[in-house]
């Protein structure tokens, strides 16, 4: 890669994701969800939990963990992705950029 194709933050220019708005954000994660899970009747709420999704077990949870930072275009940190408790979270987490 070469350092015309970075941007001033240092992320290659192809990756970078244009601003979303919260709406688009929402309708792209749950679009990863429906897919991880072949399940097109989740509803998004805030308070979504894996307790709320049929199927969601800790290697499903590791698929959508994937699926998301693939659909994003950005990598998540463990740390981060066990600080979550609620779908609202992961929301706020990927807006905050």
């Amino acid at each position: 890669m070469q350092f015309k194709d970075m941007l001033d933050d240092g992320c290659p220019s192809d990756k970078r994701e244009t601003m979303m708005t919260r709406d688009q954000v929402i309708n792209k994660l749950m679009d990863v969800l429906a897919d991880t899970f072949d399940n097109d009747d989740v509803i998004y709420r805030d308070d979504l939990t894996a307790d709320d999704v049929v199927g969601w077990d800790s290697l499903s949870n590791i698929r959508f963990m994937v699926a998301v930072e693939q659909e994003f275009g950005r990598s998540i940190a463990i740390g981060q992705w066990q600080s979550l408790e609620k779908i609202g979270d992961l929301v706020d987490l990927l807006m905050a950029g």
